[in-house]
């Protein structure tokens, strides 16, 4: 279904946060998104990013055993992720510095996830700065990002760009926002309740017959319908003359007989 709008309850629902209406207001201006079904690709995914739209910048605060769990790869043991816990700087520059276009020091914290569907990386910095023409310096652009307006419009942006309504299953949804499948489960939940919640909502696409331009279509022309015989006068008789002669007669005696 296309061009159908994300009722208000909805964004009540899923943005957990008073302005719930202006967060609708600037994703009806951002998104060029048609398609109902990846509208609800979108909301799950970007609610689940940024913890119901309220939160714009990454937090990088982990815990020994959440780095264990979180980023795997880059902390093996116990004791190596210690040294890291709960040191926002470090652990950014550990699990993203070198990659993502990350090649400066300390470009890995510096470039952590913004928006509410959080980019991440100095090359995806760059490429919605241009992208959105936005003409300011990186650091400007940083700081707008992390606002209400710059993190919907960033947002919208990236998913245009990376051509996410392409995608159909939550699953490969996830691979292109994430670049993993963290939290899944939770993001197939969320598209799964937010498309039972619209469901009353959507709209019943008419069936309508048009015909074709080999369609032909036999029409009298206009004399022919509107041709109206002209009404037949019968001719009186014989009999009928004398009748009414007769019932006259008859009227005259009455009259003077004073039957009348």
């Amino acid at each position: 279904m296309k061009n159908q709008v994300i009722p208000i309850d909805i964004f009540k629902k899923y943005c957990h946060r008073d302005d719930y209406k202006t967060i609708k207001a600037l994703f009806d201006e951002f998104t060029k998104i048609h398609n109902i079904k990846n509208k609800y690709h979108f909301l799950s995914q970007v609610a689940y990013e940024s913890s119901y739209f309220n939160r714009s910048i990454e937090s990088m605060m982990y815990s020994t055993n959440r780095l264990l769990e979180v980023f795997p790869k880059y902390f093996k043991t116990p004791d190596q992720a210690k040294h890291f816990s709960y040191k926002q700087d470090k652990i950014a520059n550990k699990v993203y510095g070198g990659r993502m276009g990350n090649d400066k020091k300390g470009d890995g914290w510096r470039f952590i996830g913004r928006g509410f569907i959080q980019v991440t990386g100095r090359y995806n910095y760059e490429s919605m700065k241009e992208f959105i023409n936005f003409d300011k310096s990186m650091s400007h652009f940083i700081k707008y990002i992390e606002t209400e307006r710059g993190a919907m419009q960033v947002s919208c942006a990236w998913w245009e760009k990376n051509k996410v309504d392409d995608l159909d299953s939550v699953q490969d949804v996830t691979h292109r926002v994430n670049g993993g499948y963290n939290g899944l489960k939770k993001r197939i939940d969320l598209y799964t309740d937010i498309e039972k919640c619209c469901k009353p909502y959507e709209k019943k696409e008419k069936k309508v017959q048009v015909k074709t331009k080999n369609t032909q279509v036999n029409v009298k022309p206009i004399q022919e319908q509107t041709k109206v015989e002209p009404p037949v006068k019968k001719p009186k008789g014989f009999f009928a003359r004398i009748t009414t002669w007769v019932k006259l007669q008859c009227i005259a005696l009455c009259r003077r007989l004073g039957l009348s």
